[in-house]
């Protein structure tokens, strides 16, 4: 067995399906085995194909909260500057 991978593993349930697909000498049993061994190759490639979907969207989802995030911070910011030093202003010009 390779090393890594468990007797319960995908991987290893995928190479002991490669296997006996190697072995067997019968065509319809053969055809049978690569109808299981194509159907989850391509379960296995659409997860992978939603995982990276799911991936990407969440890294999208991530910079426009980034995004939004900083605008509201610059104005909240700006917004508590000005209020600052207009205030400041105003107590500087009541000590003259």
């Amino acid at each position: 067995m390779k090393k890594g991978t468990s007797k319960n593993s995908w991987k290893h349930q995928m190479y002991e399906l490669e296997i006996a697909i190697a072995k067997e000498s019968s065509n319809q049993k053969r055809n049978e085995l690569i109808k299981i061994h194509n159907g989850y190759m391509s379960e296995y490639d659409s997860l992978k194909k939603q995982i990276i979907w799911l991936a990407v969207l969440g890294i999208c989802f991530l910079l426009v909260l980034v995004v939004f995030g900083y605008f509201i911070w610059n104005s909240y910011n700006s917004e508590n500057m000005s209020y600052t030093s207009s205030w400041l202003s105003r107590k500087s010009t009541e000590h003259l």
